[in-house]
């Protein structure tokens, strides 16, 4: 597991350049990986908890990764809406877009901005995710540290 995270970790570091920077709005959707992922984009941004649990598998689980920390987010597809309820509860004003998206086999790859309002002053920040995708489903999606 070790090995797979630093592996993540130096393709993350890749994303992180500007040399990488590429708006996801630019990018063709050439594999069927990066469908289901754009689809949570799309309806994180709708704020609908029940479709972004549509692009997930029933075993999905969210990781948080910080330095050689890993936590569970969200383990199931019930976890997920019902953590993305109170998310969108807290933060109506949540959005969220691609900097970078990319895929390699089962894997999407992606450096992801993230808007919200607090006290009418716009906030943002990004963070690299990796997303393991089986059979259309979203089963596996590892967070990094954001950074503003």
């Amino acid at each position: 597991m070790t090995r797979l995270l630093q592996c993540v970790a130096i393709f993350g570091i890749c994303m992180w350049s500007s040399a990488c920077a590429t708006r996801a709005a630019d990018l063709p959707v050439e594999s069927p990986v990066l469908e289901p992922v754009r689809g949570l984009m799309d309806a994180f941004n709708s704020q609908s908890p029940a479709d972004m649990g549509g692009f997930v598998a029933e075993d999905f689980t969210w990781y948080q990764i910080d330095g050689d920390d890993m936590a569970i987010v969200a383990r199931g597809r019930d976890s997920l809406e019902n953590g993305m309820v109170a998310y969108f509860r807290n933060l109506p004003s949540a959005r969220a877009d691609f900097e970078f998206l990319e895929s390699h086999g089962a894997y999407a790859f992606a450096r992801e901005r993230s808007y919200w309002t607090v006290g009418g002053v716009e906030r943002s920040q990004s963070a690299v995710a990796v997303y393991h995708v089986q059979d259309g489903l979203i089963r596996s999606v590892w967070f990094y540290p954001a950074e503003k």
